[in-house]
């Protein structure tokens, strides 16, 4: 949790930071089982904000490829869970600027 905090604030300071961030290997695949269950839900809609803001730096792109298709298959297909705050619009987001 904490550690999902600190790449929460990270990734919203500076484009250079965003880079940086998103040039970590294992951050990527750390973060996406988080936004499904059973992850907590605070916890899916912080990862989402992470990914969004790593995806709005131009750079990253490249990163989030091979995440594309699982991340298309979240936006349109929520988990069912009523206690799980899915996060299709956070996800759609993604895919968005991925691609602007």
């Amino acid at each position: 949790e904490a550690a999902l905090e600190v790449l929460f604030t990270l990734s919203a300071t500076s484009l250079a930071m965003r880079l940086l961030l998103g040039r970590e290997p294992s951050l990527l695949p750390r973060l996406l089982p988080l936004l499904q269950p059973p992850a907590i839900p605070s916890h899916a809609k912080r990862a989402a904000t992470v990914l969004l803001n790593l995806a709005s730096a131009p750079g990253n792109a490249a990163a989030f490829r091979p995440y594309e298709v699982g991340l298309a298959h979240l936006a349109m297909n929520p988990p069912t869970d009523r206690n799980h705050p899915a996060t299709p619009q956070l996800i759609a987001e993604i895919l968005h600027e991925l691609h602007t």
